[in-house]
């Protein structure tokens, strides 16, 4: 069943955009 990993790698890409503010505050420049 791939879309089983499709699904998982969107939840991560998903949660990883909500995450990633949180750390890009900390630093000077955004990781582009």
């Amino acid at each position: 069943m791939r879309w089983v990993s499709v699904y998982a790698t969107h939840r991560v890409l998903e949660m990883l955009d909500r995450i990633v503010p949180f750390f890009a505050e900390d630093l000077p420049e955004p990781a582009a």
